[in-house]
Parts: C-alpha cells; sequence; structure tokens
C-alpha cells in the first residue's frame, strides 16, 4: 500500500499508523478546547488554510468581537526561538483581517490557552520562512496573555488582572533571537 493510500485511510504522517493514539489526542484536545472556550452567541465559522485549503479553526462572536481559534498540539506548533513563540503564516492572516477577526485565541493540547490581537502579528512579528510552511509572522510568547478582555476592560484598561494575565512589555525581539 503506498503512502498516500494510508495518509487517505486515517493515519497522522505519511507512512505511520493511526490509531488508538491519534484518537486518544484528539479527543483529549476536544475536552481542553470544550472546557476553555466561553460559549459564542453565533454559529462557529470554520477557516480554510488559503495555500492548501485544510482547515486551522474556526472564527466565533465573543462580546461583539470576531476570535480566530486554533487547536494545536503544542511539541508541534510551538517555535522554540527567542524563548518560545507562535506564528501564523502571513495568507491566513490576510484572510482572517478580510473576514474580520481581531484576536487569536490559542488552545494546546497541555491545556494552556492563549490569546493576542491580530494586528499585533503585523506591528511586532518577526518573518519565518520554513521551506513546506509558508511565510509567517512569528511572535514571542510575551505578546499573549491566557484571556480575550471583555467590553468593560476594554474601555477602561485592565488595572485588577493578574500579572499572568497580561502580556509583558514591550513585546519586542532581541538581536539574535532569530
Amino acid at each position: 500500500m503506498s503512502p498516500q493510500t494510508r495518509m487517505s485511510r486515517g493515519t497522522n504522517v505519511a507512512g505511520g499508523a493511526s490509531g488508538q493514539g491519534a484518537a486518544a489526542f484528539h479527543r483529549a484536545l476536544r475536552s481542553v478546547y470544550d472546557a476553555a472556550v466561553r460559549k459564542s452567541n453565533a454559529e462557529p465559522r470554520r477557516v480554510l488554510n488559503p495555500r492548501n485549503g485544510h482547515q486551522v479553526g474556526v472564527i466565533t462572536r465573543e462580546n461583539g468581537t470576531l476570535v480566530f481559534e486554533r487547536r494545536v498540539q503544542e511539541s508541534r506548533h510551538r517555535l522554540n526561538m527567542f524563548g518560545g513563540g507562535w506564528a501564523l503564516e502571513m495568507a491566513l492572516l490576510a484572510k482572517l483581517e478580510a473576514l474580520g477577526a481581531e484576536w487569536e485565541r490559542i488552545v494546546t493540547d497541555t491545556g494552556r490557552v492563549l490569546c493576542v490581537r491580530l494586528a499585533r502579528y503585523r506591528e511586532r512579528g518577526k518573518t519565518i520562512n520554513y521551506p513546506g510552511f509558508g511565510i509567517q509572522l512569528a511572535l514571542p510568547e510575551s505578546c499573549f496573555s491566557d484571556r480575550i478582555p471583555d467590553d468593560f476592560e476594554r474601555e477602561h484598561g485592565q488595572p485588577d488582572l493578574p500579572a499572568a494575565t497580561k502580556p509583558v512589555e514591550p513585546c519586542l525581539f532581541e538581536a539574535g533571537d532569530l
């Protein structure tokens, strides 16, 4: 059986075996995601990667704000450069902005929730280009918080948030980070 046939039958890697491990991972990821994401007042809208057509997340509406949510396996998607970070493909970022999304929420398989304004990728992101993954903008984890502020916090600031919730400022790269 060719690797392409195996891929089409549910394997998670070319030539690899699917089964209990992959199914258990997706069940655990789904339960973490469901627990971490607040209920929205609209049906989620699927978002497809413009490069390959695969679903990469959903857009939901929360408190009048459109939020792009994606579930990831942290060991595969977290960047090890500059002490840890996350990246978003530039073509996908342009698509999300065209759809009106303002925030990104990353929910990892380890239960972490990371939130950032999409505009921050353009303001402070570093361009990276790994062959096969497209041109991406990367941000260090210091640019992320663990939740999206509500309407009151947006209007009046965030004075009561614990220090762990606030992004460390400034969210800048140092020489030699890449």
